[in-house]
């Protein structure tokens, strides 16, 4: 032993045989939701109004939020996003709105 060998590398001690190890793993994606699973989890909207509070002015909440969105939307021809059917249950914006 010299005095420099405190900085040589040591080998590694090989009295244990290297293990072979094989793992299976199987991956089974998720499939999306239906639509008709989804609408099975929406309220739609005549039974929200059922528990609903009017607003002084005699409106239900989402009414008012229709009166919000009023600025961008058309008297006819409009497409409307998918959260007021999940969110409020309401299937036909134009309809309900007028």
């Amino acid at each position: 032993m010299g005095l420099f060998d405190i900085f040589k590398k040591k080998e590694p001690k090989t009295d244990n045989p290297a293990v072979d190890v094989k793992v299976s793993v199987s991956f089974t994606p998720l499939k999306p939701p239906t639509q008709e699973e989804i609408d099975a989890q929406v309220i739609p909207v005549e039974m929200r109004l059922k528990s609903a509070v009017l607003s002084r002015q005699g409106l239900y909440p989402h009414e008012i939020l229709v009166l919000d969105y009023v600025h961008a939307f058309y008297t006819s021809g409009n497409s409307f996003q998918e959260f007021w059917w999940y969110r409020y249950g309401v299937r036909d914006v134009q309809t309900e709105a007028s």
